[in-house]
């Protein structure tokens, strides 16, 4: 008798499951068809062949929806002069001198150094300003070598070793 009872409510608790997922899935589907429904409108607010078009992502915001000065030519169309208000901005100049290089190591930092942390310095900024890298076998080295847990685990005004980058990692 009890096996029975418990078959019957299993299979009741199944049919529960199955019903409340066809309807959740249900609302889905009509949630998803929504947007759908909508964007026949705003189709309808550009006319075909101006060279415009718009991206619906998501649900609409409700705003007040961008519309292109009178005059101006699609992105990828000839370029005119814009009488109206939005202006184009001037092209930048090329750099006047080479990028920077990355910043090496100097022979006073080969001894071992001292820093003290600030406040909201990480441990990979900290070896990034030293060792001019700071690649995340570095930064564990780093950790290691103060014995820190991790290298989540320094506090503002805590001093850290900071060896020659040949002790740290000896492989590079």
């Amino acid at each position: 008798m009890r096996l029975l009872i418990g078959v019957l409510v299993l299979l009741t608790l199944f049919t529960a499951a199955a019903l409340w997922q066809r309807s959740s899935a249900a609302a889905a589907r009509s949630m998803r068809a929504a947007p759908l429904e909508n964007a026949s409108d705003l189709r309808a607010e550009s006319p075909a062949g101006d060279g415009w078009s718009r991206v619906v992502v998501g649900r609409p915001s409700g705003g007040e929806p961008y519309r292109a000065p009178a005059g101006s030519a699609p992105a990828g169309g000839p370029r005119t002069e814009r009488t109206g208000p939005v202006e184009i901005p001037p092209s930048p100049a090329p750099p006047s001198e080479p990028p920077a290089r990355k910043p090496q190591p100097s022979p006073e930092r080969e001894a071992d150094a001292v820093v003290t942390v600030a406040a909201g310095k990480t441990l990979s900024e900290i070896c990034r300003e030293h060792y001019g890298t700071a690649p995340l076998d570095l930064v564990l080295a780093v950790a290691r070598h103060n014995q820190l847990a991790g290298p989540d685990e320094i506090r503002a005004g805590q001093e850290l070793r900071l060896p020659p980058l040949a002790t740290v990692l000896p492989k590079r």
